[in-house]
Parts: C-alpha cells; structure tokens; sequence
C-alpha cells in the first residue's frame, strides 16, 4: 500500500513539475493571453505551495512522515522557485525574473511546509496515543514469548 501510494504521489510530482517548467519557462504569448498582476502573483503562490506539497508528501510516502526534512524541503523548492526567475531572466524571448516572484514563491513553500508539520504533528500524536492505550495489535503467541524473554531477562 505504501509503495503505490509513493509511486502515485511521484507521478504527480513529475506532472507537476513539468506543468510548472512549461507554464513559466515558455514564452507569455505561448500560454494565453497576458493575466492581471495579481493573479500572475496567485498562480506563483499555488504552484510552488503546490510543488513543495506534493514533494513532501511523496518524500513522506517513500520515507515516512516523521522523516520528513521540512527545511531542506523549504531550500529545494524555494531554490527551484529562484532557478526559473533566474532562467527567465536568461532566456532570451521576453519573460523577466522577479525577485518579487521569488519571495511569493517563498510564502507558497512557507504555507505547504506549515501544513505538512501540522501532518506530521498529527501523526506524532496518534501514533503516541496508539502505542499508550493499547491500541496496537499483539499476536498472543508472541505476547507470551515477549512476556517470558522479559523475565529471563530481569533475573
């Protein structure tokens, strides 16, 4: 279950990812027509809240959710964020990198890592309940070879 879940969650990173390169490393007049500052600025904070969302939970699905590095997280998609302004300021046809975007890009990967900490809190805490109340599932076999190595050992 794990393992295809990691799988679906990595296929929808690389779409994605590929979504986010062609969406801001083609040319404006290639997209459609040219949108409103506000929502150019909006599309910058739900893509890489997006992308960093959908990374940490693909890293969490391989890795496990109390794995999960968030500041490095925070660096990688604030760094890719900073790479495409980058590329666009490089790229000869027309678009502009923006520090302006950068920081946008920033407060989207802000959002996504707040969320994935409140997921991983979540699962901190019901894991704790789950382990103190008696809610894990013992075999009553090994119950009573776990019971029986522990007083051997206590002697």
């Amino acid at each position: 279950m794990r393992r295809s879940a990691a799988i679906v969650s990595l296929l929808m990173l690389l779409v994605w990812s590929l979504a986010t390169l062609l969406v801001t490393l083609l040319p404006g007049r290639a997209i459609g027509p040219e949108v409103p500052n506000v929502v150019a600025k909006l599309g910058h904070l739900v893509l890489f809240g997006g992308w960093a969302l959908l990374a940490g939970t693909s890293i969490a699905a391989l890795r496990g959710i109390q794995r999960l590095n968030l500041r490095l997280l925070w660096v990688a998609a604030v760094g890719f964020g900073a790479a495409i302004e980058l590329a666009q300021e490089l790229l000869p046809y027309g678009r502009e990198g923006s520090l302006l975007d950068v920081l946008i890009n920033a407060v989207g990967v802000s959002a996504a890592c707040l969320v994935l900490n409140s997921l991983r809190r979540r699962c901190s805490k019901r894991g704790a309940r789950s382990s103190t109340d008696g809610g894990a599932v013992v075999e009553p076999e090994l119950e009573a070879e776990a019971g029986s190595s522990r007083l051997q050992t206590s002697r």
